[in-house]
């Protein structure tokens, strides 16, 4: 019949309240879902699925569409979009946190450098405690913000008497800290240098100058002000005073530290390790007057040792025979040096005798020795018999050109191998001094008549008796 409706499956549309025909709600599940109607109750629609924020099926973000889209937005996320707190926005918070920072490391500046002032002012209080003579001008304080640096014009000291009265002064010396470790600092030391070092005979002074185009370089002190650690460099350095002439450096650097600089904890008496050194070298020039019977040119140097056992503080004299008692020695880890025409390299022990005089045993591999010892004995620094009888028993050692021995040092003599090769002078460290060995000193003889001499065949200057050459027979 045409008139009448018929529903999906050919049953008849039943009429509704108002006259019209509504359809089976059954026959429009799923086309409804379609045209973007209704779905059924406790089932999620398809495009709820493919689109859970409520976006247009165009894609676009809804809140660039018209005001009425908005409404397809859900509500939490209508919130985040319109309100957001004022100090949650970096171009407010920002500012203030970068002041506060500023006014912090300002504050802390300042404090760091009044904490090093009174370092410096308590170091000195505790050296002329000592018996230090310590002197120096007004205290500078600059360097901000990158550090604090201390500037010290015109400083001075000088040792007490029991330490053999050494001195030293420059014009300026200036450190520069950083304020996060106030316990280290990089110390500028350029300039003239001068010092009064017990280097004469029985230990009197000698006047030295020392100055350089670089010198300074990283130090640490520990709780008593004493240094704990430091890594120095030197360029370009002229030393000045010695009788024998000046020597020059051209580089020259130098490690220390309050334990060991290297080596492992499983070496015998490692924990007993009270100090230690790695010193390097190279472009030396030695005085004229102290070659050793080699050239002047030191090329290359390389030391490495550790001391064992800490020396007690005091009387040097008494701190030193206390270590002795208690078994300290140094140990000369590596010693290398290239001086023409010698080339040496060795290690060995050095510690003091009963009279607190240098003894030690070393082994070295050398080139270039017998040509040592001729000229060492041409210059005057060993007796013609003993450099004969050196030569002649390390000739038989020789292996090609290089030879290989032992070197002792015992009872204030250098032997090479079971002949002796030079006398060493008396160090004098205080108190009542080392006994005599019925010998006379570096420089002098003795005559038919047994009275004391100094050879005539020897003219070089007024040079000191722990530094002259000996004389010959």
């Amino acid at each position: 019949m045409a008139g009448r409706a018929k529903g999906k499956a050919g049953q008849p549309a039943r009429p509704s309240a108002s006259g019209g025909v509504k359809r089976d709600q059954g026959t429009v599940k799923g086309r409804g879902t379609a045209k973007g109607q209704g779905t059924a109750k406790g089932k999620t629609s398809e495009n709820s699925v493919n689109n859970p924020h409520g976006r247009p099926s165009s894609g676009r973000d809804p809140r660039f569409h018209s005001p009425e889209t908005l409404n397809d937005v859900p509500r939490k996320r209508r919130k985040r979009i319109k309100k957001r707190p004022v100090l949650a926005r970096s171009y407010v918070w920002a500012p203030i946190l970068l002041v506060v920072l500023v006014g912090t490391y300002i504050g802390f500046w300042f404090y760091a450098a009044k904490v090093a002032t009174l370092g410096l002012t308590q170091w000195v209080a505790d050296r002329r405690a000592e018996g230090y003579t310590v002197s120096h001008g007004a205290i500078s304080v600059g360097g901000f913000p990158l550090g604090v640096t201390l500037t010290v014009p015109s400083p001075s000291i000088t040792a007490p008497l029991d330490l053999k009265g050494w001195s030293w002064s420059t014009t300026s010396l200036s450190a520069r800290i950083n304020p996060f470790n106030p316990g280290a600092f990089f110390l500028n030391a350029r300039g003239r240098h001068e010092l009064h070092l017990p280097l004469g005979p029985e230990g009197r002074l000698l006047p030295l100058a020392i100055a350089g185009r670089a010198m300074g370089g990283y130090m640490a002190v520990d709780a008593t002000g004493q240094i704990s650690e430091s890594d120095l460099s030197f360029k370009d350095v002229t030393l000045t005073g010695l009788p024998g002439g000046s020597a020059t450096i051209s580089t020259l650097t130098g490690k220390t530290l309050d334990g060991p600089l290297y080596g492992n904890d499983e070496e015998k008496n490692f924990d007993h390790i009270s100090w230690s050194m790695e010193l390097r070298g190279s472009g030396i020039t030695m005085p004229s007057g102290y070659t050793l019977g080699l050239g002047q040119d030191l090329s290359s140097l390389v030391l490495d040792l550790r001391v064992y056992e800490a020396i007690p503080g005091g009387p040097l004299h008494e701190g030193l025979k206390s270590w002795r008692e208690e078994g300290g020695y140094v140990s000369i880890d590596t010693l290398s040096l290239a001086w023409a025409p010698l080339v040496a390299q060795g290690s060995g022990t050095l510690g003091l005798d009963d009279d607190l005089q240098p003894a030690g045993n070393f082994t070295l591999g050398t080139r270039g020795l017998l040509d040592m010892i001729e000229g060492m004995s041409r210059q005057g620094w060993a007796r013609p018999s003993d450099a004969n009888m050196a030569r002649m028993v390390l000739s038989g050692m020789a292996k090609g050109s290089g030879i290989s021995t032992p070197v002792t040092i015992r009872r204030r003599a250098i032997s090479v191998g079971p002949a002796k090769l030079v006398d060493l002078p008396t160090i004098y460290w205080g108190g009542k001094g080392a006994r005599s060995l019925n010998r006379v000193a570096p420089g002098f003889e003795i005559d038919q008549d047994g009275q004391v001499v100094r050879d005539g065949t020897i003219n070089r200057g007024p040079l000191p008796d722990a530094l002259a050459p000996i004389g010959r027979d």
